[in-house]
């Protein structure tokens, strides 16, 4: 099987609106059930996203690389067009479950990627944490699931976070276009536990649920999954307490005639996850093996514990799996997982488990570096969905192409993948007015550019004199 027969039905679809109409039943899901017009536009998109170049994924670049676009009609379709992009991710929920779920490696990691922005005006902008640049920063904050199994994994929803100050400012979330029933404040670990119920909704098939300490610090979370019947394995801070016994919370003892405290007490103190792997000593730390790398077997070393956790509140505390693991011996960082696992799995396998959050950064840097994750001009919440609901298929698509051609070609990437299709793809055939039209485009967008610099170093000058 080649490459460009593999890219036989991406062609189609950006070539031919009957043919996009009628395969995008079992491609894209629900747009099917939407207009013809609307399913064209869906797929000049979907192809722009892979094929323009890295930087230039708006709307007139998309324009300038896809035959037969219109920057303004694939605009409209982003953001004001009638169609419900939720079918569109249960189509992709339920093609990436054919694909990597329901294996005894299939797992659901959550995890959020900041987006950053100059202005104030797109949804859910705030200065905020940014986790890719570490820092924060004026930017939007979105909260993924990706599914995975073995060294494949694919997102499969994004949800924009909206902060507090935003929920309580009616006039900014109409400007925004933030849909009324969406304007409830929640946190991003709440939004997360809800796209995990949806997946299982869908008919996602996954073993267990991975997040990073960011929301394995909310003890509402893991209550809740635990609660679901879910299995999670989630990293948690260094400064994490817990009992190494059965802490046994009671109301505590007072005096004859005192009045006695409702709030339970622990009878032992707790002590923090980093206290107590410091004191372990070094023959208790077990070598494995995380994963094959490029380069051979990534190995690591763990230590394991059964503990005990205990919110404040709850009238029993939780015995769960502590995990601690490092690269090596000499390695400063050192990852502390807990995971609400059966009693009896196997400890080796908990510990790969616990190291297996590399892949949701891969898809989400393949999410960004192939199909322009992070490049789109729209600042409306409807848009902003849209836009991720297009780019969880473009993942599907290259994560389809990476399986169909494993064999004859192992190593073949998501970067791979776009060099091809700019390779064997057609460009639109331009006349010299449409060189010219579209050079008046750049020219009118980097004045615009040069303008608000200009403006914004006025109002800067203003505020010192």
């Amino acid at each position: 099987m080649s490459f460009t027969s593999s890219l036989t039905h991406l062609f189609e679809i950006s070539a031919s609106g009957r043919k996009l109409h009628k395969q995008r039943a079992d491609h894209a899901g629900g747009l099917a059930q939407e207009s013809t017009a609307a399913a064209i536009q869906a797929g000049i998109y979907l192809r722009g996203l892979m094929e323009a170049k890295t930087g230039d994924r708006n709307f007139e670049d998309i324009a300038e690389t896809v035959p037969g676009a219109d920057h303004q009609r694939v605009q409209h379709f982003i953001s004001d067009a009638p169609w419900d992009e939720s079918k569109t991710l249960q189509e992709v929920s339920t093609q990436a479950n054919g694909i990597l779920g329901g294996t005894p490696l299939s797992f659901l990691i959550g995890d959020e990627s900041g987006f950053s922005k100059k202005g104030g005006s797109s949804a859910g902008v705030a200065r905020q944490h940014n986790g890719r640049l570490g820092k924060v920063d004026n930017c939007q904050v979105g909260v993924f699931v990706a599914l995975a199994a073995g060294r494949r994994a694919t997102l499969l929803e994004g949800r924009l976070y909206l902060p507090k100050d935003w929920c309580d400012d009616v006039s900014r979330c109409d400007k925004a276009r933030v849909p009324v029933e969406h304007r409830e404040f929640k946190t991003k670990a709440q939004i997360l536990l809800e796209m995990v119920r949806a997946q299982r909704a869908r008919g996602v098939q996954f073993n267990w649920v991975s997040t990073d300490a960011g929301y394995g610090k909310d003890p509402a979370l893991l209550r809740a999954l635990d609660a679901d019947g879910e299995t999670f394995v989630t990293d948690v801070h260094a400064n994490q307490r817990l009992w190494q016994d059965d802490p046994k919370p009671a109301p505590p003892a007072l005096p004859t005639g005192k009045r006695r405290s409702a709030k339970p007490k622990a009878v032992e103190p707790s002590v923090e996850v980093r206290d107590w792997v410091a004191r372990q000593p070094a023959e208790a730390w077990v070598r494995f093996k995380r994963r094959d790398g490029i380069n051979g077997a990534l190995r690591g070393e763990f230590i394991h514990r059964r503990v005990w956790l205990w919110d404040g509140n709850e009238e029993d505390a939780r015995c769960w799996h502590l995990i601690a693991w490092r690269p090596d011996e000499t390695s400063e960082e050192i990852k502390y997982v807990l995971s609400n696992a059966s009693a009896d799995i196997a400890v080796i396998d908990l510990a790969r488990m616990a190291a297996s959050r590399f892949w949701v950064e891969r898809a989400l840097q393949d999410a960004k570096g192939a199909a322009g994750m992070a490049e789109y001009q729209m600042r409306g919440w409807v848009g902003w969905h849209r836009h991720m609901a297009i780019v969880m298929l473009a993942m599907l698509f290259m994560l389809r192409e990476r399986v169909l051609l494993a064999e004859e070609l192992p190593l073949l990437s998501a970067e791979d993948i776009v060099w091809m299709i700019e390779y064997y793809l057609p460009r639109p055939q331009t006349t010299e007015a449409e060189v010219q039209k579209a050079l008046a485009r750049r020219h009118k967008r980097r004045q615009t550019s040069i303008d608000s610099r200009r403006r914004h170093e006025l109002t800067a000058l203003e505020d010192i004199l």
